[in-house]
């Protein structure tokens, strides 16, 4: 996770891309590591708002231009200019021009199968380096250290064993303990139409005023304040999570 380190004396800013939802390749920064999906989460350096988690064969070291025209058949990574946006995606060289241009057919996402002439300028050729699971972890600390202003999004995390308020409907909030280890965006960064969310596994806890009347008919507890342990497992979006909350355990004696 996230966990900030002392990382003093870290001057580099190790420049990294990563393919969203869309297929388009984005510089991005890292900004947590969640072991129970092995997944990432990274925030586009010009797009502060657009964040996922990725998979690690989906991040890699920043390409580099091209300072010559590259081989027919080369797959880069090149600009595809539209009407609302211009992304860069994967694609393979055809075609090269001597007006320093090569003629790009894309591949994965929602170009797939497009050709166009793109520009030398706007074709980079795709780095190799293997970036193992110790060195990401590495520059989610240096990113939060060397670039805290753009690492703006409040990243809540929790460990397993954990137990948590959940928000539910109409100002109604539930007890849960998570079974496995949370990172993720807190609730008041989550929009509405914001459909992104991770799933984490929980056990839920009741209160007393969701059990049947026979449960508790013979208990002599202060019910306000009692929640109570079930065998009831399940998931629930990860944001719904509003803080940690204390829970201790005593034993209810029963009347012979």
């Amino acid at each position: 996770f996230n966990t900030m380190q002392d990382v003093s004396g870290v001057n580099d800013d190790p420049l990294l891309e990563a393919r969203l939802a869309d297929h388009a390749w984005y510089d991005i920064y890292l900004q947590a590591y969640n072991p129970s999906t092995d997944r990432y989460l990274v925030q586009a350096r010009d797009c502060p708002d657009d964040v996922e988690w990725v998979e690690r064969l989906h991040i890699r070291s920043q390409s580099i231009p091209y300072e010559s025209l590259p081989a027919v058949g080369t797959q880069v990574l090149a600009l595809h200019r539209a009407p609302r946006s211009d992304l860069f995606f994967e694609g393979v060289v055809r075609e090269v021009s001597a007006a320093s241009k090569c003629r790009i057919r894309f591949g994965p996402g929602r170009v797939r199968g497009h050709s166009m002439w793109v520009a030398l300028e706007d074709v980079n050729c795709i780095t190799r380096e293997a970036l193992d699971h110790e060195r990401l972890l590495e520059i989610i600390r240096i990113h939060a250290a060397v670039a805290p202003e753009m690492c703006r999004l409040k990243i809540a995390t929790f460990d397993a064993g954990d137990f948590v308020l959940i928000d539910g409907p109409k100002d109604k909030t539930w007890v849960a303990q998570l079974q496995e280890p949370y990172a993720g965006k807190v609730r008041e960064a989550v929009e509405e139409a914001d459909e992104g969310g991770l799933d984490v596994r929980l056990r839920w806890l009741y209160k007393a005023e969701e059990l049947p009347r026979a449960v508790l008919r013979e208990m002599e507890c202060d019910l306000e304040h009692e929640v109570f342990v079930s065998n009831h497992m399940d998931k629930a979006d990860g944001r719904l999570i509003l803080e940690r909350v204390r829970v201790y355990f005593a034993s209810v004696p029963h009347p012979a």
